[in-house]
This record gives structure tokens, sequence and C-alpha cells, in this order.
């Protein structure tokens, strides 16, 4: 998924809302840590994908929001 995210160059909002907000464990623990991590893998492969070109116009509506999902996912750890 994180892939098909990032070919079609969904903002993060649209991938949470979409994919991320769906995700369902039994254990709130384990869910939590599958979020966090495909946030976290979200972003690896925005970083692989635009390597080499400016992310700067990325960085608000791609970058920021994942990182602020992250903290806010451990936070609640």
């Amino acid at each position: 998924m994180n892939y098909y995210f990032g070919d079609f160059e969904f903002e993060f909002d649209e991938i949470k809302e979409s994919y991320i907000d769906k995700i369902k464990f039994d254990d709130k623990v384990d869910e939590k840590i599958a979020k966090f991590y495909f946030a976290f893998m979200q972003i690896f492969i925005w970083i692989k994908r635009l390597e080499g070109e400016s992310c700067c116009d990325k960085f608000e509506s791609y970058f920021l929001p994942a990182f602020n999902f992250m903290e806010k996912t451990t936070k609640m750890l």
C-alpha cells in the first residue's frame, strides 16, 4: 500500500482517511504500532521517490502531517 500511495502521490491526510484510519486490530497497542509503522514507511517511500528532486513543496502536505501523526501516536502508547 505504501508504494501505491507513493506512486499516485497521495497527500498524507488522504492516506490517513482512506487507509490508516481503517486499520483495526483487537489489541489497541498493536493497532497503534501498525498505524505508526505505516506512516513511517510512507515517509521512507516518499524520500526514495523524491530523491534528487526538490521536496519543499511537499513538506506541508506530505511530511509534516505524517510526522505529527507519528508523534501523536507515540504519545498514546
